[in-house]
């Protein structure tokens, strides 16, 4: 008997000894992280998994499914005291604000009717009315640039921009005193007039009136009294008769010269020693280039003491004296009773010599009479060229 109860002591102890290590537990805070020592008979490691799925599935009751979150996910639940109905609050928003004092400003601004947010460089601040209005910097001491503007209606009163300086209305520009004349009394008198066919506008001087016909051309100038100057002058053609002027009495049409007509007449003093018929009157006549000259007496006849038969000066007019000095040839004289053939020596500067041609090939002198002796010739019409 003493034997039989030693035995069963010794059962006790030893099943003591194998299950010191297991620990008991409700929640994965209650295992012990050293469990099962080294000592453990093996026999206990089914004991040590039934406790951690105990544990496990007492810890996360809810808990039938794959669970997805990461750490850091499963973080930020750390220190969240929440009930479910203010988790709830957030269902189904995906992105949360981050709390800011900037929102904070916001939240506590006043939304009274016509207040805006603005932002005065330092905080969000309420403004309204005018003050607004400079902050947009559309107040009553902004010049702002806009592309139009509608005045009164959205469409059928738009104020634009035309060039500087000017706008228009709807399309039509607005006649202002920097581009044109503001409405006066002289506009008014202007307006009363008849535009009668032909009819004219010309200023008197005092007020505005009407002119036609030759009064008209009076007043520009181009009436039958006036001479008005011209580049050139068409006549009765655009382009193919155009009258120009080529120098001082001369014109050409179509860049051909004209020849001017004139006439004159002129008086011939012989050299003083000529005592009988000193003087004569010629005339002539001037086309273009070509001069005609006709002496008024049918000869000359003069005695002298010279060699010498010529006018006492410049007897020729400047108009028709020859650019280079012109021999004439006229016909027969006598010097002292021989007879001779005479000639006429027109000088540049205006003096006229009377000359023989002494034989047959010799040129014209005008000094070749002889001296104290009688000399006659004949006077005929001649001509010469200017140039």
């Amino acid at each position: 008997m003493k034997q039989r109860f030693l035995a069963i002591l010794l059962g006790v102890a030893l099943s003591f000894s194998v299950y010191a290590s297991l620990e008991t537990g409700d929640f994965i805070d209650d295992l012990v992280i050293t469990n099962p020592t080294g000592a453990d008979d093996y026999a206990t490691a089914d004991d040590h998994l039934r406790l951690i799925k105990k544990v496990v599935q007492a810890s996360f009751p809810n808990i039938n499914g794959a669970v997805t979150s990461s750490v850091a996910e499963l973080n930020l639940l750390d220190g969240v005291t929440s009930t479910t109905a203010e988790l709830n609050l957030v269902d189904g928003i995906t992105a949360i604000q981050e709390a800011s004092a900037k929102l904070d400003e916001l939240a506590a601004l006043a939304d009274t009717d016509g207040n805006f947010i603005v932002g005065n460089g330092s905080a969000w601040v309420n403004e309204s009315g005018a003050t607004v209005r400079t902050s947009l910097g559309v107040g009553t001491g902004d010049s702002p640039q806009l592309t139009a503007v509608n005045v009164g209606a959205a469409t059928d009163t738009t104020v634009a921009r035309v060039s500087a300086g000017v706008i228009s209305v709807e399309g039509d520009t607005i006649l202002t005193t920097v581009t044109g004349q503001p409405l006066d009394t002289e506009l008014s008198e202007i307006a009363a007039l008849a535009n009668t066919n032909s009819n004219f506008i010309v200023g008197t001087g005092t007020v505005w009136t009407v002119e036609t016909g030759n009064t008209a051309r009076s007043s520009l100038g181009l009436g039958t009294g006036h001479s008005p100057q011209f580049a050139a002058v068409n006549i009765g053609h655009a382009s193919d008769t155009t009258v120009t002027r080529v120098s001082a009495g001369v014109i050409a049409v179509e860049g051909v010269t004209i020849a001017t007509i004139s006439s004159g007449s002129f008086t011939v003093t012989w050299d003083d020693a000529c005592t009988t018929s000193p003087a004569d009157t010629w005339k002539y006549v001037k086309v273009g280039d070509m001069v005609t000259v006709m002496p008024q007496t049918d000869g000359i006849n003069c005695t002298s003491d010279s060699a010498f038969f010529r006018t006492t000066g410049a007897e020729l007019p400047a108009a028709i004296r020859p650019a280079i000095a012109k021999i004439v040839f006229f016909g027969f004289g006598r010097d002292n009773g021989v007879l001779a053939r005479t000639c006429l020596s027109l000088a540049t500067d205006g003096n006229i010599s009377f000359g023989i041609i002494s034989s047959v090939g010799a040129t014209c002198s005008v000094s070749s009479w002889t001296s104290s002796a009688a000399k006659t010739g004949q006077l005929t019409t001649f001509s010469y060229i200017l140039t």
